[in-house]
């Protein structure tokens, strides 16, 4: 739809704590998404959407052509513009809440929504209202009845998201290779530049719509803790250099956590480090210690949190942590225990997310050479383990979540052979597939990323007020 054929609407009332005021909303926040080009999520971490009055946010979040992967994506939206001013936004808050499609909202996303709800602003919902939610959810845990607070009219999506699987592998030869899986074609492609200075045990993650990979050790003779920082460009096909990370640093973590890039832990050559550093606006600074310092640390973003998991220090390589540690936001930032440790000590694993439950894969084990999987819901805290259903089980690999299922390439059996098999297992039915296989083997030490691609029509019709 052009320009000229969207009319706005003219005038919108809203009510305030003490009277009655019109307020015309014109093409104030709708008009400014429709022309920003983005996505939802990245409109929703914009000035102008948190800047947005209460009015304007219960509109937009009616809309239909939200362009969002998930209505939790919304809900959370939402929660993050509450949480920037509570106290005043509280009321806006519980009547944006009429905006969110329950029934739309995926089976795991159901208790972490429900209960930041409660907790926001159940003292200012009447006790009518209370007790229609609390049978709306029991209902939809038992039977996914729809009560009369549910719209389960579906929304609209009019940009095209692709998904891509980047692994960097090990370096061979002096030489390190970048490659890509296509979910959409299921076909892999090697990328020709390779990175400027290749590396092992480095940071990788992505950030900005790019692959970022930070520190590691050198790849030659020297092996030396390195500093640097690379990111790659997809759509321009290059690597772009970074800034400097503040400490030179090897098996670290590396996550995105709110518009910001994190690097946790890790070794330099003296001894394993518990120091942090944030990455924001093209500089690194000195971020919350950890309480425990951590070497082939785990970490992970969830659920707007930050998990630092397992770890161990290179002068005392047979002893592995089972500690994980979250990272608190509030005046000052700083890390706490997470109620209970894992099951077992492990290194050399990999943690993945998806929805909202944390699988830790693989790895090496003190007490035997058969590693488990050992699923952990970030929410809720309960924990349950299960059998190694993907075959075979292996160490150094790389592991990706994307539309609940996990992704698993490269790495060494328990026997040190390496692996070259792509996997796909459903943790919802123990299933394991095969898939096509990368064209170099990644070898050991791998990691991955997904990078998801929004593709906009060169039009976006105007909102919708059905």
């Amino acid at each position: 739809m052009a320009d000229a054929d969207y009319e706005p609407p003219s005038k919108v009332a809203r009510e305030d704590e003490e009277d009655i005021i019109v307020n015309v909303v014109d093409d104030d926040l709708c008009e400014l998404y429709r022309r920003s080009g983005v996505s939802f999520i990245e409109f929703s971490k914009n000035k102008d959407f948190m800047d947005a009055p209460p009015a304007d946010i219960k509109l937009f979040l009616e809309r239909d052509d939200l362009m969002a992967d998930t209505e939790e994506d919304i809900y959370f939206a939402l929660e993050r513009w509450y949480k920037l001013d509570k106290k005043s936004r509280l009321r806006g808050f519980v009547g944006a809440l009429q905006s969110i499609r329950y029934a739309l909202l995926s089976h795991h996303a159901v208790i972490p929504v429900t209960n930041a709800i409660f907790n926001a602003c159940a003292r200012k919902w009447t006790k009518d209202l209370r007790e229609e939610i609390s049978n709306y959810w029991q209902g939809f845990e038992r039977n996914r009845v729809y009560s009369k607070l549910n719209n389960p009219k579906p929304r609209i999506s009019y940009a095209e998201v692709k998904n891509y699987l980047y692994v960097l592998g090990a370096p061979k030869d002096g030489s390190q290779f970048l490659q890509c899986y296509d979910f959409g074609s299921k076909s892999w492609d090697v990328v020709k530049e390779k990175i400027p200075i290749a590396r092992t045990e480095a940071g990788v993650a992505a950030f900005e719509g790019r692959v970022w990979v930070a520190g590691g050790l050198s790849a030659n003779t020297e092996l030396r803790p390195l500093d640097s920082v690379y990111s790659y460009d997809p759509v321009a096909q290059t690597w772009k250099v970074g800034a400097n990370l503040k400490e030179k640093r090897y098996g670290l973590g590396l996550a995105a956590l709110d518009d910001k890039l994190h690097a946790v832990g890790g070794a330099n050559q003296e001894a394993a480090l518990d120091t942090t550093e944030v990455y924001q606006q093209s500089v690194w600074t000195a971020g919350a210690s950890l309480i425990e310092k951590r070497y082939d640390v785990q970490v992970v973003s969830a659920h707007g949190k930050l998990f630092a998991a397992f770890g161990t220090d290179p002068a005392q390589i047979s002893y592995h942590r089972r500690t994980w540690e979250k990272l608190k936001s509030g005046l000052t930032e700083r890390w706490e225990y997470c109620p209970t440790d894992f099951v077992v000590a492990r290194r050399r694993c990999r943690l993945v997310v998806t929805r909202n439950i944390m699988y830790i894969v693989g790895g090496d084990r003190p007490e035997t050479e058969r590693c488990s999987m050992t699923e952990y819901h970030c929410i809720l805290n309960c924990r349950s383990t299960r059998r190694p259903v993907f075959e075979p089980v292996r160490t150094g690999f790389a592991a990706a979540a994307l539309g609940g299922f996990i992704y698993l390439v490269g790495g060494l059996t328990t026997d040190g052979e390496v692996v070259k098999s792509f996997q796909r297992f459903d943790p919802g039915h123990g299933k394991t597939e095969d898939l096509d296989d990368p064209p170099i083997a990644p070898g050991d030490n791998v990691r991955a990323v997904i990078i998801k691609q929004t593709i906009l029509p060169e039009s976006r019709p105007g909102p919708s007020r059905t």
